[in-house]
């Protein structure tokens, strides 16, 4: 599912797989997924494939949403232990929820040129608390085909 923005600002995620086919219950990378993104930011569009995030900060993401959908978030920004992706709520209402989505490093596009600085590249987005809850169920269905391998913590998060 993608969400949009007031101006043309849209921001994807799908999960392509684990980034490792193998998996050994201690290793560390055996829940890192490989995600698919497709954004647009002041009228420009682009796509990255990375192994940037970890199932649990799907599950933490998705709980996040989840939450915020129906009161106001107590926790306004959403971090990754890959510093490529990060959330922040701009506004909260009954009605309409507005994010940033803040893009860096392999996630930042490669036509724009920049001073590395972060929070550079970000996509304004704007929803109801009906299309996150539809997004929320959206992540959720993706994980359901990814599930935490070995002795993966099943709630933690990097907010």
């Amino acid at each position: 599912m993608e969400l949009r923005g007031p101006s043309s600002d849209s921001f994807e995620l799908r999960i392509i797989g684990y980034h490792s086919a193998q998996a050994d219950e201690n290793d560390s990378e055996a829940n890192r997924l490989r995600v698919y993104t497709r954004a647009a930011f002041e009228g420009h569009a682009w796509t990255t494939i990375q192994p940037a995030l970890f199932t649990r900060e799907i599950l933490a993401l998705a709980d996040w949403l989840e939450a915020m959908a129906l009161s106001a978030p107590q926790i306004t920004e959403m971090k990754f232990q890959e510093p490529n992706l990060r959330l922040e709520v701009q506004r909260w209402s009954e009605e309409r929820i507005s994010l940033c989505v803040y893009f860096e490093r392999e996630h930042r596009p490669a036509w724009l040129e920049s001073s590395g600085a972060p929070g550079e590249v970000w996509a304004d987005l704007e929803c109801s608390p009906e299309e996150l809850r539809a997004w929320v169920g959206d992540l959720r269905q993706q994980l359901a085909k990814f599930p935490p391998r070995g002795k993966a913590p099943q709630r933690a998060a990097s907010r």
